[in-house]
């Protein structure tokens, strides 16, 4: 079936319900009734556009092909013409687009209202650039694009002239509207001016005063503790929210008065009941158990609340060698160490691991107990883009061609910092790929699975399970018990040789003391929950409810408007803020509808990138996450943080149907 000449899209797409939510949600939800075909079969469908008639075709294989006019507007706009490009789709596991431009000249300029409506999508768009000259000439791109030149090799582009540059522009649709940016930038601009001229006051009035500290410099000095003056003090009531009963599904937050603008907090005897939305109790192990909790117990008389001793003298029980033992099975390595506090396995870990003359390459946006494992480990240091395979390829090949600094000579060792799910955005890492590429370079991967163990996958046992991952290719596995166990502490597993190896050197296991009794008791009891050895399917129940809980509420906080960052499966779902007189507005007006949110800015996040971090649980009950989102709309209304138009209801759908009819 040959399409016309005139301006179309012409699509063939896998037989696939998720390439028809894919183009939903390009097209705007223009397409009516799309009929599931058998591969290799064509039909087309005809939708309206921009007031032109477009033809669809729904079948295999993946290919677009994307035509439109040169448009006097844009091309005034960016100095160039709109030419006609080929989009090859292919949906991955974490569900990204994958699109090849090929076969035009210079950069075509795709119109924002194509890709207006798809929420942080990964478009991988190669671009040919013709050369004249011996120079490269392009034209600025769209500035609502973040781009990241990198280089790519596709057997698609295998047709084009040798003499062509085959460049490929990463492009982010995390993008901020403009008018959202000014207003950001603005908001903060003033708040730093109105710091610095009480600061300014400040220093007058104490320069009149005499100090008891004269001649020693400043303990806080610096723009962090101007941010934490100025900016932190001024919003701390939406931070560090005592709580007085178990982090369950509902919980109960001790309110807290101010008498001197928020500079103090003092708390009160009243509490409020709320539903708890931040918290890590992904699998509902935080409150009290029927299986667990009376375990916890009974090893609370027996072995006391701590062993008051590290792991080389007198801190292992029978419970620690146990506990090892489960992990270890139950990721799939042949042996596992414990410690005592997650945010440690890290930051004490990787300097044991890798040293002078190692190479670490982390992604930009791990964790921060990784990034100061990485910093104390006197390794080189190198940062890729946040989940992109393709410049991990790039940054692996120089730094293995250049060497160490100065000398120039081959690196000890290198590896590989990723996690498994982005705490901060929710997203899945694109492990299969990256791990070809470290086995490419016979480079060591690490894998954080913090928020991933126990939380993901058919069994919970992770992002390995859940992308086909064999975790006999990732070299060393960590992870921690506080969030889909209920307890406290964190691991790592790989061979027996490395363990061995920790145990010998590590600070975490030589000087620390050893993680408490009843928490390893805890962590043994919920395993047996998971794997089903309690002898009930409470198990499977959790992991299909989170599972279940996570996708309903991301689907429809898509639904009402919100950005949303992250990939199905997740039970992480940051929803973007921006403004900071949002972050506290968002949280106030939340809990005074008694439900508990966490907000996060700057420096845990860049500075325009706040957020509302939103944490499920399988103890939420779907009639816990209809209140939740009808708190979240109405507080979205309010706040003004509905980047992108609702999608209609159904029962709107339906009587406007009525309505034409």
């Amino acid at each position: 079936m040959k399409s016309e000449e005139s301006s179309a899209y012409d699509v063939t797409l896998i037989d696939d319900n998720w390439a028809q939510e894919v183009f939903d949600s390009i097209i705007g939800n223009t397409s009516k009734s799309w009929e599931r075909l058998d591969a290799g079969s064509l039909v087309s469908h005809s939708f309206e556009l921009e007031s032109k008639t477009k033809t669809v075709y729904y079948g295999a294989p993946a290919l677009i092909t994307y035509r439109v006019p040169t448009r006097p507007k844009l091309q005034e706009a960016y100095s160039t013409p709109i030419l006609p490009v080929k989009i090859l789709l292919e949906p991955t596991g974490s569900k990204n687009i994958q699109l090849a431009v090929v076969n035009f000249t210079g950069i075509s300029l795709l119109p924002k209202a194509l890709f207006g409506s798809v929420n942080n999508f990964f478009l991988n768009i190669v671009a040919e650039k013709r050369r004249k000259r011996g120079r490269v000439k392009t034209n600025p791109l769209p500035p609502y694009f973040v781009v990241a030149v990198r280089e790519f090799l596709s057997p698609s582009l295998s047709t084009l002239p040798r003499t062509d540059r085959i460049a490929v522009f990463h492009f982010k649709m995390i993008t901020i509207p403009y008018l959202t940016a000014l207003t950001t930038y603005f908001s903060y601009g003033l708040l730093f001016a109105f710091g610095q001229l009480r600061d300014f006051f400040r220093k007058t009035v104490d320069w009149w005063s005499h100090s008891t500290l004269q001649g020693y410099a400043p303990i806080c000095l610096g723009l962090e503790d101007f941010y934490i003056r100025r900016l932190y003090l001024r919003i701390q009531d939406c931070f560090n929210r005592p709580i007085s009963s178990p982090p369950d599904a509902w919980f109960d937050v001790v309110e807290r008065v101010s008498k001197d603008n928020n500079k103090t907090l003092n708390r009160t005897t009243r509490v409020q009941r709320c539903l708890n939305l931040g918290s890590y109790n992904y699998l509902g192990f935080a409150a009290a158990d029927e299986y667990c909790t009376p375990r916890v117990i009974e090893t609370l008389k027996k072995f006391s609340a701590s062993t008051c001793s590290t792991r080389v003298d007198g801190g292992t029980t029978t419970l620690h060698a146990e506990l090892e033992e489960c992990v270890a099975n139950f990721v799939g390595k042949p042996a596992a160490v414990v410690f005592g506090m997650g945010y440690a396995t890290n930051s004490a870990i990787l300097p044991v691991l890798v040293g002078k003359g190692g190479l670490i390459i982390s992604d930009s946006l791990n964790h921060n107990s990784i990034v100061n494992g990485a910093r104390g480990s006197g390794a080189t240091v190198r940062v890729f883009q946040h989940n992109t395979p393709s410049h991990l390829e790039k940054v692996l090949r120089e730094q293995i061609a250049e060497g160490q600094p100065r000398t120039h000579r081959p690196w000890k060792k290198i590896m590989v910092l990723v996690e498994g799910i982005y705490s901060m955005e929710g997203e899945l890492c694109k492990l299969p790929e990256i791990v070809s590429i470290c086995k490419k370079y016979k480079a060591y991967v690490y894998l954080d699975e913090a928020h991933s163990i126990g939380a993901i996958g058919k069994t919970g046992r992770g992002v390995c399970e859940l992308l086909g991952v064999d975790t006999a290719d990732v070299d060393i596995l960590m992870g921690t018990f506080t969030k889909s166990f209920g307890s406290c502490g964190g691991y790592i597993a790989g061979s027996k040789e490395l363990i061995q190896y920790l145990k010998y050197t590590c600070p975490a296991h030589l000087y620390a003391t050893s993680i408490s009794p009843p928490a390893a008791q805890q962590i043994i009891s919920a395993l047996e929950v998971i794997l089903g050895e309690d002898g009930s399917s409470r198990g499977a129940l959790k992991l299909a409810r989170i599972r279940e809980n996570s996708n309903f509420f991301r689907s429809e906080l898509h639904k009402m408007g919100f950005e949303v960052l992250g990939d199905n499966d997740s039970p992480v779902m940051p929803i973007m803020l921006y403004n900071p007189a949002k972050i506290p507005a968002f949280s106030r007006e939340c809990l005074k509808r008694n439900v508990a949110v966490v907000t996060v800015a700057f420096p845990a996040t860049p500075l325009l990138l706040a957020r509302a971090r939103i944490c499920i649980s399988a103890a939420h009950s779907r009639e816990d996450l209809i209140k939740a989102l009808e708190v979240i709309s109405s507080v979205g209304d309010m706040v003004g943080i509905k980047y992108f138009p609702a999608e209609p209801k159904k029962q709107q759908l339906e009587e406007a149907n009525r309505v034409k009819l």
